[in-house]
């Protein structure tokens, strides 16, 4: 008597894992053209004046998981001092995945703890993705492929979206 119950219940607690049916993130659009190494330069400002503007090495990895459902961005990008040695300034991870509202999400996280539930969506041969800083204000990402490139861009808006300033960009080719 309380084989099939147990039963019924694992049934029932399976179901929706199970009901879901959603076509492989990897092999959808820019997704599928994505996976591999990149590596390439960036910029990024980070603080007022020259000083505050920084030239690095930008690598990006992406790999998929579970069954391709899940496309893996990791990012890396390290700036060579005038000493010779070399710091970290940007290391982030990040998954996009099929939301329960059936279109692709992003969730990223950083090396300092922070992460980010992001507005996210697909557009030709790339995405967009934004998010609000409480310190910055508004951000916006739009990647692209551009003739085998990957370029990534980035804004801030401090007032709202009414004006959008450019803070970053990355050029990365496959290796």
């Amino acid at each position: 008597m309380r084989l099939p119950y147990l039963l019924g219940s694992a049934l029932l607690i399976a179901a929706p894992l199970v009901a879901q049916n959603v076509t492989p993130l990897s092999k959808q659009g820019v997704f599928s053209a994505l996976q591999g190494e990149w590596d390439g330069s960036a910029w990024i400002i980070m603080g007022p004046g020259p000083e505050g503007r920084h030239t690095m090495r930008q690598q990006e990895w992406v790999s998929t998981g579970a069954g391709g459902t899940v496309v893996i961005v990791k990012g890396l990008g390290t700036e060579k001092l005038p000493d010779g040695s070399v710091i970290v300034r940007h290391d982030a991870f990040a998954t996009i995945y099929t939301g329960r509202d059936g279109k692709p999400a992003m969730r990223a996280f950083l090396a300092n703890g922070q992460w980010i539930d992001a507005d996210f969506a697909v557009v030709p041969d790339g995405f967009v993705w934004k998010m609000t800083n409480p310190q910055v204000g508004m951000m916006r990402y739009e990647m692209q492929l551009v003739h085998g490139k990957w370029i990534e861009k980035g804004f801030m808006s401090r007032d709202d979206g009414k004006t959008w300033n450019q803070f970053m960009e990355i050029t990365l080719s496959k290796k």
